[in-house]
């Protein structure tokens, strides 16, 4: 049983891989640009490697590709923001320019179309892939984790401080 700060099979906690994708995919950088921004902050004890964070960043793609971007828009359209939806439009990733596949290429853009979504549907613009996971950990079941792509038993309530209703 995990608190919610905690990402299952990761050493780094929820807000840590949070940042390192959510920087990759919203941000012109580098992988490893991101892992030592991540490495150099005040609150870190140790500091991810390069290819850490392109793995977290991968996971969340792929997830992103595969099954948020519909079940986000669902919950734009359960929640009422459908009028919304069209000034969300198709977001690119910035650094999708330096992807090796158009496979790459599409999920890159498609994670951050969905960071788009949620901040819509969340109303908020900052924490949003760590928000995400909240969302998916209290309102998905049974809960799963969009950073491992596995299920999660948890022993503490999610925090429903991104979430408004």
């Amino acid at each position: 049983m995990l608190f919610a700060f905690l990402v299952p099979y990761r050493h780094f906690t929820l807000e840590t891989l949070a940042r390192g994708a959510q920087d990759f995919i919203l941000t012109e950088t580098s992988y490893r640009k991101v892992a030592s921004e991540i490495g150099n902050s005040d609150d870190s004890i140790q500091r991810p490697n390069h290819s850490q964070v392109w793995n977290w960043v991968h996971l969340f793609a792929t997830s992103s590709f595969q099954k948020l971007e519909i079940a986000i828009q669902r919950a734009c359209m359960n929640a009422g923001v459908q009028n919304q939806l069209a000034a969300v439009g198709q977001q690119t990733c910035l650094n999708s320019i330096n992807a090796q596949s158009m496979e790459k290429v599409r999920k890159l853009n498609s994670a951050s179309n969905v960071l788009a979504l949620i901040g819509l549907l969340l109303q908020t613009k900052q924490n949003l892939v760590e928000a995400l996971q909240t969302y998916f950990a209290e309102f998905v079941q049974p809960p799963h984790s969009i950073l491992t792509g596995r299920g999660v038993t948890l022993s503490s309530p999610q925090s429903s401080k991104h979430i408004k209703r």
